[in-house]
């Protein structure tokens, strides 16, 4: 899927008025454009965070094939929750080789859908069908507030905002249906905070703009939210109160291992004990990271592989997830010799952590790879590689507004199991792993 004709005709227009361009989306912290006011409040460091100026564009067509595949994954991953472990916690927890301090968190509130959340990646084939490459489930959105922010910033230059309104563009408001999530499903008490935590220092986690910007684009729809460290919470008494005020609701933004700076076990199961006597309620990765382990992609796709789901799921499944398994002796000499066709992912890899794509490795390096694999102790799973879509796009620059090739992926958001929005991310490299977190820039997504 090259540059579409939406995008060319964008960035020939944003060509035509680079002038303008430039000056609305200067970089220069001394000097900003007046389209990154936004951004600049938030804190955000715009000269070295990236993002383009070229929105992708979705076609309703595709916003509906979305939809689609979003709910073959929900519908199967339902019915291997069903079938395959009946429910049962420990048949999960021994499948996934959870660790002694995951093992109980998924069923903090049984009977809570796990799909409320989700963020799958999705990258577009040449033929610009969408392949979730990643289901993401449970995550606690962290691109959100800043899929809004990158919308909004072509409202700050008039001529732009004209341009979408004629092409007939619009982003969709996450944040809103997040909100809307929170005050209807999650039954959010309007006159209590939701605060959103994290351990230690802010700074320890993800970037503090995410915060600020999540906490105000949640004051827009009546959602009173604030940030703040576990540490600070008032955990002693029958709720859970931050300064005085009672808390109805903990945002997650964060993990429960050693390796995470100000990480307290103690103040985490106390924690967890208001969850469990419903004294305040855990939004995000409430599940631990049951529901991001890539193992539930490869028994999905087994699954549906298999015979045993019933017509017509699994052509579903199979229209939506590229073929995926677990990382096994049976499948070593098959994945060996077509190195040009897969990726090796660690089950509980996040963040494009740890990816090994074929197409990107020596013979030799790769035969090693699909051995540590297999005989190794960490669980891996092997996937059919859907190369990233090459697509020409803007960028603003010290020097101004320049234009290169990028592969991208595209972060869908799901809330309720509903299509709730995107963001772009986009890898100047050209890599086949486009991961923000490895130096991808980030952009709006538009719809048509």
């Amino acid at each position: 899927m090259s540059t579409t004709d939406h995008e060319a005709d964008f960035n020939n227009w944003l060509k035509d008025h680079r002038a303008d361009a430039q000056r609305h989306f200067a970089i220069d912290p001394s000097r900003p454009g007046a389209a990154l006011a936004e951004m600049i409040e938030l804190g955000v460091p715009i000269d070295t965070w990236p993002f383009v100026l070229t929105p992708q564009f979705l076609a309703r067509g595709t916003h509906t094939a979305l939809q689609t595949g979003l709910t073959a994954i929900f519908d199967g991953i339902d019915t291997v929750l069903r079938e395959k472990f009946r429910h049962d916690p420990g048949r999960i927890a021994e499948a996934l080789r959870l660790p002694p301090w995951q093992r109980n968190l998924p069923w903090l509130a049984p009977g809570r859908d796990w799909a409320r959340i989700a963020r799958p990646d999705v990258v577009f084939d040449s033929a610009g069908a969408p392949w979730f490459v990643e289901l993401n489930a449970g995550t606690p959105l962290g691109g959100l507030a800043m899929s809004a922010v990158l919308a909004r910033m072509y409202g700050a230059w008039p001529a732009a905002a004209e341009y979408l309104r004629r092409a007939g563009a619009s982003h969709v408001d996450t944040v809103r249906a997040l909100a809307e999530h929170l005050i209807e499903v999650e039954h959010l008490d309007r006159s209590r905070l939701m605060v959103i935590a994290y351990w230690g220092n802010e700074d320890d986690n993800v970037p503090p703009h995410a915060y600020r910007g999540l906490v105000d684009a949640l004051a827009r729809y009546g959602v009173t939210a604030v940030s703040a460290a576990v540490e600070d919470l008032d955990l002693d008494g029958e709720c859970v109160r931050l300064d005085g005020r009672r808390v109805d609701a903990v945002y997650r933004f964060f993990a429960e291992t050693d390796s995470v700076p100000g990480f307290d076990e103690e103040l985490w199961h106390h924690l967890l004990e208001h969850v469990r006597r419903g004294s305040v309620a855990m939004i995000g990765k409430e599940g631990a990271d049951v529901y991001l382990d890539k193992a539930f992609i490869a028994m999905l796709s087994e699954a549906a592989g298999s015979g045993h789901l019933a017509a017509p799921l699994p052509g579903r499944i199979n229209a939506a997830l590229p073929w995926t398994r677990m990382m096994v002796d049976e499948f070593a000499e098959t994945v060996v010799r077509r190195r040009g066709d897969c990726v090796l992912k660690p089950a509980d890899g996040f963040c494009g952590r740890g990816l090994i794509f074929g197409p990107a490795t020596e013979q030799r390096a790769w035969e090693q790879a699909v051995e540590d694999a297999v005989t190794g102790d960490q669980r891996w799973i092997v996937q059919r590689v859907v190369s990233s879509p090459m697509v020409h796009l803007a960028s603003p620059g010290l020097s101004g507004v320049a234009f290169a090739d990028y592969s991208t992926q595209t972060g869908v958001f799901a809330i309720g199991r509903r299509f709730a929005g995107a963001i772009r991310r986009c890898d100047p490299s050209l890599g086949l792993n486009v991961a923000v977190s490895l130096g991808a820039a980030q952009g709006s997504v538009q719809i048509l």
